[in-house]
């Protein structure tokens, strides 16, 4: 079944009557005003309840009417900058970037950085660090010696030794 939201695949769960739950995948919009993505749970198809007119008698209880919306990023709260206006430019916020480098098992370390080239807003883009680290997974069972290859994705070669 398509994605209620904005994300391209829902997230896996058990087949089930009635309508799916609701996606708790991060939003990763671009903020309207800023150029942070969005970082909070999806929020573009939420059900919200209607308030409608109060009954005001027992009876004239109805049920009540509910509508799927797309809500509005939250804010950023990223630290602000007390410029004027008329000298106001693309800035840090100094924070690490974050974004996943190709190893698959590392994070760009770099201060907040526009990003250049990048396959989707979670995954790095040219301009982002480049993993050099020696492989740390876990070797098979028996197995004692390190991996020959670099951080990679995926699993390690079999040993050769």
């Amino acid at each position: 079944i398509p994605p209620d939201c904005h994300h391209q695949k829902r997230e896996p769960h058990k087949c089930h009557f009635g309508d799916c739950p609701p996606c708790k995948q991060i939003c990763y919009k671009r903020r309207p005003n800023c150029t942070h993505l969005c970082d909070a749970s999806c929020h573009s198809a939420v059900v919200v309840k209607i308030e409608g007119q109060k009954p005001s008698m027992p009876w004239e209880q109805t049920k009540p009417q509910l509508e799927r919306k797309t809500l509005p990023c939250p804010n950023c709260e990223h630290e602000t900058s007390n410029w004027p206006c008329h000298t106001a430019k693309p800035a840090s916020c100094h924070r690490p970037c974050g974004r996943s480098l190709n190893c698959g098992n590392h994070t760009c370390t770099l201060p907040c950085h526009a990003i250049e080239s990048a396959p989707d807003a979670t995954r790095a883009g040219k301009n982002c660090e480049v993993c050099e680290n020696q492989c740390t997974k876990e070797r098979p069972a028996g197995c004692q010696h390190e991996c020959p290859k670099p951080c990679h994705p995926g699993l390690c070669p079999p040993c050769k030794q």
